[in-house]
């Protein structure tokens, strides 16, 4: 209905093909119309532009792609609008409302020419409205060395979205605050690497110059959200999240702030992997859906091969649906300091350090464990100091081949 390129056609390089655009009010409906069996084209299509404001639109109604798509735009701000409607094409393939692009090929972004890998920057999406679709916001692709920059997810209200609220490839400076997500497959997702296959991830095109992460940071916010995962059956093994971080071990997410999030998840509620140099606060985590007779157990919170990370005061509660671990330390993680937490009915361990991972564990109340309070093991290391745990079933705690200093701990009940 809106676009700034032309089929076939170059724009101009950077942001500069088209500047300076407001659309205000509206219901655009695509009435789920077919360009080809595989889509029927995003509604909005705006590429290497700048200075675009889209307030108070209703988009609805696609075919098999995106409602708003931005390829290699800066300065835009999406607010007051509301998005929904989707109808997979003959492709099944999932997609973002709202999606961010970098101009790559024509298999990330048709009709994105000129192809000079430009990210969008300074995107603000807040006050919104999306359900009834895939994703909300996001992309599905990344370009090595590449980084849409400073995006801000801002007061959001999400709901009923069949995968991720949030689906984030290499994005860098994004905050992800004060939303609502409900009834999503996941809250937030960030991945500095894709997993999924040859479409997914690409390497620079002809002489374009890799950006940079300031001090080797992606500086990653996700606070004060509202996440209500999808209740699905247990038995179906399904992995809903509150928040995933996902990095590897060549492309590790250093700079990561998780705090005072609210999270009720059908399993894990914050799973970090390959991560580091931030905070994980406040948060609180609630399983919502049972777990009874040991069906797929998870960690509430769980760190594999993570490093440098300060866990404090959160909590995680049971209330019957029973995690596995409240806190796990998976995969060699490293410099872990655990301080403060309230743990609550975990299903088996309060907290559990494995697979030669070292913490400090300071100043955390345990209760109810289905097993043991605390337990280290595999090689691995804790300093434990003024704990307090409290009717564990079996051990207030165990040390099974590991080293552990323990000083000034409470254990009664056990």
């Amino acid at each position: 209905m809106l676009r700034t390129a032309k089929n076939g056609k170059k724009g101009k390089k950077g942001y500069n093909n088209v500047k300076n655009v407001t659309v205000d009010g509206g219901t655009w409906d695509a009435r789920f119309l077919k360009y080809n069996k595989e889509t029927g084209g995003s509604l909005f299509f705006f590429v290497h532009s700048r200075n675009l404001t889209f307030t108070n639109l209703t988009l609805r109604n696609n075919y098999g792609t995106h409602l708003l798509e931005l390829g290699g735009d800066r300065d835009v701000q999406i607010k007051g609008c509301t998005f929904y409607g989707f109808k997979k094409s003959s492709n099944n393939d999932d997609k973002e409302a709202i999606q961010l692009d970098v101009c790559h090929n024509y298999k990330i972004l048709p009709d994105g020419m000129p192809y000079d890998d430009t990210p969008c920057m300074n995107v603000t999406i807040e006050d919104n409205e999306i359900y009834g679709y895939p994703r909300a916001i996001g992309s599905h692709s990344l370009v090595k060395g590449i980084y849409p920059s400073n995006i801000t997810i801002a007061g959001n209200n999400i709901h009923d979205i069949s995968q991720n609220a949030v689906y984030a490839y290499n994005y860098r400076n994004l905050k992800v605050t004060g939303n609502t997500f409900d009834k999503v497959y996941a809250g937030v997702v960030f991945k500095s690497y894709a997993t999924e296959g040859k479409q997914t991830i690409f390497n620079r095109n002809k002489g374009v110059k890799a950006m940079t992460l300031p001090e080797g940071k992606y500086n990653l916010e996700i606070t004060d959200n509202v996440i209500n995962t999808t209740k699905y059956d247990v038995g179906k093994e399904t992995m809903q999240l509150g928040v995933f971080v996902y990095g590897t071990d060549q492309y590790v997410i250093d700079g990561v702030n998780i705090s005072n999030n609210t999270i009720n998840s059908a399993s894990t509620g914050i799973y970090m992997r390959y991560a580091g140099k931030g905070t994980v606060s406040g948060n609180t985590c609630t399983r919502n859906n049972n777990s009874s007779g040991g069906k797929f157990l998870v960690d509430a919170y769980k760190f594999l091969s993570c490093n440098d990370l300060d866990v404090l005061n959160n909590s995680v509660k049971g209330n019957g649906n029973l995690f596995d671990n409240g806190m796990a330390l998976r995969g060699n993680s490293r410099n872990i300091k655990l301080t403060g937490n309230i743990i609550e009915s975990a299903g088996k361990h309060g907290i559990g350090v494995y697979e030669g991972s070292v913490a400090v564990i300071t100043g955390n109340s345990i209760r109810a464990s289905g097993q043991h309070g605390i337990t280290v093991m595999d090689q691995s290391s804790a300093n434990m100091d003024g704990n307090s745990i409290l009717s564990s079933v079996v051990n207030g705690i165990t040390v099974l081949g590991s080293d552990a200093a323990i000083n000034n701990i409470t254990v009664s009940g056990s």
